[in-house]
């Protein structure tokens, strides 16, 4: 299950922080805690932030990001221009 910080700010506007857990993150990608670790290691993955003494996720923005920035295979077909 996710976690959530809910932050408010003076002008009434609320950002929600959502972190995603080890084993979330890991069947969301069909990867396992080995792979996970090799690509925390090598960058593939954001960094984990530490949400307990026993527990640790990844910031769901900053995975979201990682992912999207990751290089997409066409398998052949060319990419269609913008």
């Amino acid at each position: 299950m996710s976690e959530r910080s809910d932050r408010s700010h003076s002008d009434g506007s609320n950002d929600a922080i959502e972190f995603i857990s080890i084993n979330e993150t890991c069947r969301l990608l069909d990867i396992s805690r080995p792979t996970h670790w090799r690509w925390v290691k090598s960058g593939i993955l954001p960094q984990l932030v530490e949400l307990g003494p026993n527990k640790k996720g990844h910031l769901k923005s900053e995975l979201r990001e990682k992912i999207a920035k990751r290089p997409r295979h066409t398998y052949g077909v060319p990419p269609k221009a913008a």
